[in-house]
């Protein structure tokens, strides 16, 4: 006997209504199973039941179609279905099938990828690579100063709209102050700086970057329209933007230093990470503060065996590689990414393909701060008193071999670390008065020096581990009793 889902599903729907009423709600499934039919019946002391229906996403009211008659009849054939379950095979009018709009919608999904063609890509034809640096006197608000423009054509296939710097229209009170435009993608950057000289021994930068609303034509719908505390994927770009400028900043630059950075405009087209990079770093170029060398970025994407550069957020559906690699004219100074198990040949060749679009545009940067650049402030950089460094190195190498090649616990050698540069500040004080910071910092590079030679020469860390080795991991389920 045949039966089929839309008769067992008016038998479900009368069995509800006589239990539950005329127009009796049933909750939908989760979400996870939405779409899916799912029909059964249990026999209880009373006859048969339903346990789950669903057809829908939104609440089904379930009305009467059949009379009780032929609910009890077709929960017979089911009855027969349960017992025939082993003789499927045999014949095909005595073995009901179950139709299931989960198996529908499986069968479904397989005609889609059959029919489905692979994903081809096309890229455009560009102009050759190079830059173009053009001046415009007299053109910031009310005259009062020019506005320099560098337009850099990346060269890459698939990457048509040239990247675009401007600098001395907007934002002329802070040190340096740059829009960057690819498309129709605005980016507005500024590099700021304090006049007073901080008395630390560490470089105080601070980087922040925001995605506005108001970008890609977005109003905050909360209380407070404006926008809000940094998201994570903002957090993570702010770091993109430190690593490769915060080594390349003269060393003993102690001004607090501030990098702001945000999106004005977005075409929805292309991910603005490296370009939040290389406007940054063209404003703090510019700027007094002094940065050795020009800094750029570009993302490198791997889309039908071709490398591309830039790539749109629908090519990056189907690439195996999302690097964005930033660095100098001479060399990489990061890369931060994710690969589909490619091989490291291909990875090498990535790097070096995001690498030729980074020099393109040091070298149109180089050119660029020529006209609009300030003059880098080196006066009020200290160096480290003559023969410092040397003294702390005569002094102390051999204690901190001793605490580094030691036996001691973590705890054990943190205490013996602290207890060191107490001393070295109080002894070296001495010979060197009020250079508390400059004693400090030749310490750490000491410290940093003896821990590298350890690992070159006995091949472990100061942990005790080698090279290869991995601190011990210890996983434990079933420590709480709620946590779900």
């Amino acid at each position: 006997m045949r039966f089929s889902i839309a008769a067992v599903t008016a038998a479900i729907a009368a069995a509800s209504t006589i239990a539950l009423g005329a127009d009796a709600f049933v909750p939908p499934l989760p979400s996870s199973i939405h779409g899916r039919a799912s029909l059964s019946l249990s026999k209880n002391g009373c006859g048969y039941t339903k346990t789950s229906f669903l057809t829908e996403k939104r609440w089904q009211p379930l009305r009467s179609t059949v009379n009780e008659n032929e609910v009890a009849e077709i929960a017979a054939a089911i009855d027969g279905v349960d017992a025939d379950d082993g003789d499927d095979d045999d014949d095909d009018d005595k073995t009901p099938t179950t139709a299931t709009a989960s198996s529908d919608k499986s069968v479904k999904t397989e005609e889609v990828k059959e029919g489905e063609e692979e994903f081809k890509l096309v890229l455009e034809e560009v102009p050759p690579a190079s830059y173009e640096i053009t001046s415009s006197p007299g053109a910031a608000p009310g005259g009062s100063g020019d506005v320099h423009t560098l337009t850099v054509h990346l060269g890459k296939p698939g990457h048509p709209d040239p990247i675009v710097i401007e600098t001395g229209k907007i934002g002329r009170q802070a040190s340096a102050a740059v829009t960057l435009t690819r498309g129709d993608s605005v980016l507005y950057s500024t590099a700021s700086r304090d006049k007073d000289v901080r008395d630390v021994d560490f470089l105080p930068l601070s980087v922040e970057h925001q995605e506005r609303f108001s970008s890609a034509g977005l109003t905050s719908g909360a209380f407070n329209k404006r926008d809000g505390r940094p998201g994570e994927h903002e957090i993570l770009v702010c770091r993109l933007i430190d690593r490769p400028l915060r080594p390349l900043i003269a060393e003993g630059w102690r001004h607090d230093t501030q990098l702001l950075s945000w999106i004005l405009s977005y075409d929805g087209a292309r991910t603005c990470d490296p370009l939040a990079i290389t406007a940054s770093a063209a404003a703090l170029w510019l700027s007094d503060v002094p940065l050795i060398k020009p800094v750029a970025a570009a993302m490198v994407g791997y889309v039908d065996g071709q490398l591309v550069l830039n790539p749109t957020l629908e090519q990056m559906k189907h690439s195996r590689l999302e690097l964005t690699v930033a660095g100098t004219k001479d060399a990489v100074l990061m890369i931060e990414g994710a690969a589909d198990f490619l091989p490291e040949s291909l990875m090498v060749e990535a790097v070096a393909f995001g690498h030729e679009a980074i020099k393109i545009q040091c070298e149109g940067l180089e050119e660029l701060a020529k006209v609009a650049g300030k003059p880098k402030l080196l006066d009020t950089i200290e160096k480290p008193p003559e023969g410092l460094q040397e003294a702390v190195d005569e002094r102390y190498a051999a204690r901190i071999d001793e605490i580094y090649g030691g036996d001691l616990s973590k705890e054990e050698q943190s205490a013996s670390q602290s207890q060191l540069s107490k001393s070295v500040v109080e002894e070296m004080e001495e010979l060197y008065p009020e250079e508390r910071s400059a004693i400090t910092a030749a310490l750490k590079d000491l410290m940093c020096r003896r821990m590298f030679v350890k690992a070159k020469t006995h091949g472990t860390r100061i942990d005790g581990r080698r090279l290869d080795e991995v601190r011990t991991i210890d996983s434990e389920a079933g420590l709480f009793p709620r946590v779900h």
